[in-house]
């Protein structure tokens, strides 16, 4: 099953999952609806990079936080990015546990989200491995933080979006395993499940991050059709109904 993972991998290659992330990915279209409301590039990728900071432990679908976060920013034109986000977050509906544990992580980028002018964005699209290294310095981790890959994962939608420019994802960073991803992992291994991607990414030649990009959206939706997508989707349904 393992070899036939990294065919189909191989198989969608980093073009299909950018069309995955392009044209399935709701948390790509929030982004995007959210841009075409606010038009400010800074603020967008500012928003962006909080909001994912705080994507864990949700009292909802990841889907369905997104959403709630492009509807409100959409609505209520952020003015002071970090207090705006804060006070958003304390009155979301879908995120409402550690809220002051999520705060106090946004308090120690602020200097870091105060600094992201457009120039440094651009210079972070081109060098997201800089762009890891200094969130993991503000946020004062060392070693791998879910949060901080996924962080990446968005900004690179963001700019994606802002810049009309397409950049793939590094290889050295690794797929952010939520818990859609570790149940799914298990599938296929029992051992330590970010050597298993990082060896199935090298094997495929496709970034972590865009394999992430490639089942993410199908693990909450097996519902899914698209005809671009057949060998994935044919593969997900063995994989799923095997005994």
């Amino acid at each position: 099953m393992k070899e036939r993972l990294i065919e189909v991998i191989k198989e969608v290659g980093i073009e299909g999952a950018r069309y995955i992330e392009e044209n399935i990915d709701l948390q790509y279209y929030y982004i995007k609806k959210l841009y075409e409301k606010i038009g400010d590039e800074e603020n967008l990728v500012r928003l962006v990079i909080l909001n994912s900071l705080s994507s864990y432990q949700l009292s909802s679908r990841a889907e369905e936080w997104w959403r709630e976060f492009s509807e409100y920013f959409s609505n209520n034109k952020p003015k002071d990015v970090l207090n705006d986000y804060i006070e958003f977050l304390k009155k979301s509906r879908t995120n409402r546990r550690f809220i002051n544990r999520k705060i106090d992580r946004m308090i120690k980028v602020r200097n870091f989200i105060k600094n992201l002018s457009l120039d440094r964005i651009y210079e972070y699209y081109n060098d997201m491995l800089k762009l890891k290294a200094d969130l993991d310095k503000s946020l004062g981790v060392k070693k791998y933080y879910k949060t901080v890959v996924f962080s990446v994962k968005m900004f690179g939608y963001s700019c994606r979006i802002i810049f009309n420019k397409f950049i793939a994802y590094p290889f050295e960073i690794d797929i952010p395993l939520d818990n859609r991803m570790i149940k799914f992992t298990r599938r296929f291994t029992n051992k330590n499940f970010l050597e298993f991607w990082r060896e199935v990414s090298i094997k495929s030649n496709v970034p972590p991050l865009h394999i992430d990009s490639i089942f993410w959206p199908f693990l909450t939706n097996r519902e899914v059709r698209n005809e671009k997508l057949g060998s994935l989707i044919e593969f997900l349904n063995k994989v799923y109904h095997k005994k």
